[in-house]
């Protein structure tokens, strides 16, 4: 995909085939690629349709790798709107199969606030949960948190993220430069035939320059939740450590 109607015409087609796709042996790998070659707004299709049915894609086979790449390359926002529905869910995702590695992924990558939401939902289960097959790897995930360890990894998944943002957005610029070309010309012809009235309009932003704005904000973000975060991660930590020790069964 390398121009701007080249993408609005494969957004328009995958819409409203989202979650089918993800739940397929083969249409996941489109929905993958989607995510890697178009900027975060662009795939936002994919983000919303996800965060919408995070329970139905979160424990199927292929649809907890996809929800995980989600991850990788969603904006600041879009993956907080994300770890927040994976959260909502943490109960339930880790005791499945494939979710639990949908709820650990949000354990390593998604912060010390993202962390805690998970662990708010964990605690009063914690005894239960550390004595099933899938559910014990979250309560393991979860006992060896370390707060500053937790917000570096975030802070670099948001950097990736940043990246291929910036990456796919100059893909699709350098298509919509190629295939504008003689328009350009055309339009600096007829200003020296008019005397070069028509001065040429300011370039907009470089999709690499609006990555670098976005990563700055993540970055002042992932700072402010640090603080906040990092203090109630330790201490949910704590009271999970406590409620195994206290339960008879272990």
């Amino acid at each position: 995909l390398r121009t701007r109607g080249q993408v609005e015409l494969a957004v328009a087609a995958l819409t409203p085939h989202v979650v089918p796709l993800v739940r397929d042996l083969n249409g996941n790998h489109v929905v993958q690629r989607v995510l890697q070659r178009l900027d975060p707004a662009d795939a936002a299709f994919v983000h919303d349709a996800l965060c919408e049915s995070v329970v139905d894609v979160a424990t199927h086979r292929h649809g907890c790798c996809v929800l995980q790449r989600c991850l990788d390359f969603a904006s600041p926002s879009q993956r907080k709107r994300l770890v927040a529905g994976v959260a909502e869910h943490a109960l339930t995702l880790s005791q499945d199969p494939f979710g639990n590695y949908v709820v650990q992924y949000v354990l390593e990558l998604g912060g010390p606030r993202a962390a805690a939401a998970v662990g708010r939902r964990l605690l009063g289960h914690a005894a239960r949960l550390a004595q099933q097959k899938f559910s014990s790897n979250v309560v393991e995930r979860c006992l060896k948190l370390d707060p500053a360890a937790a917000a570096a990894a975030a802070a670099a998944a948001a950097a990736r993220a940043a990246a291929a943002a910036a990456a796919a957005g100059g893909a699709l610029e350098g298509g919509e430069e190629k295939e504008g070309g003689d328009g350009e010309g055309a339009e600096k012809k007829e200003g020296d035939e008019n005397g070069g009235e028509n001065p040429p309009p300011p370039p907009p932003p470089s999709a690499a320059e609006a990555a670098a704005e976005e990563a700055r904000a993540a970055a002042e973000a992932l700072r402010e939740e640090t603080e906040v975060g990092s203090a109630e991660l330790a201490s949910l930590r704590d009271a999970l450590v406590a409620e195994i020790a206290a339960s008879p069964a272990l």
